[in-house]
């Protein structure tokens, strides 16, 4: 696992700003896009499935808070799944107002700002400009949220 922190800044950063993704290549035969007619058709049905799972499940949201996070705090996982685990947003006072994954009466709450992203960690540590910092440190910033009543 990698931890780390970072601040809001990096919001500002031109490099982040100018992130940009690869070019795709384009399908010139009418042959290939007739090959691509089931894929089409499996993304829409995917995206059907998103937006009514989207509609019925009110209890995945991020909260509210999301927007006070002044820093964030993430366990990556650097071995399997090369992605964020856990997040821990803390507003500019030190509370922390956003923690994720949440479950709350042993259903997800919501599943997080950073976790649901596909960054690697090279996005992280070159594009936003990480601290990184040990694992007691994540795991103490994680055990100081306070349950809301």
């Amino acid at each position: 696992m990698i931890y780390f922190s970072f601040d809001d800044s990096f919001e500002h950063n031109e490099e982040y700003k100018s992130k940009e993704k690869p070019p795709i290549e384009s399908k010139n035969t009418l042959k290939d896009w007739i090959k691509s007619i089931p894929l089409i058709l499996f993304i829409i049905f995917g995206l059907i499935v998103c937006l009514i799972e989207k509609i019925f499940t009110f209890n995945k949201k991020l909260p509210d808070d999301v927007d006070k996070v002044k820093t964030w705090y993430l366990e990556f996982d650097d071995e399997e799944d090369h992605c964020a685990v856990r997040e821990v947003g803390v507003d500019e006072n030190g509370k922390v107002v956003v923690l994720a994954p949440y479950e709350k009466n042993g259903s997800l709450e919501y599943m997080g700002f950073w976790c649901d992203e596909d960054d690697d960690i090279d996005f992280f540590e070159n594009i936003i400009g990480v601290k990184h910092i040990t694992k007691e440190e994540f795991e103490s910033v994680w055990n100081s949220f306070e349950e809301p009543v």
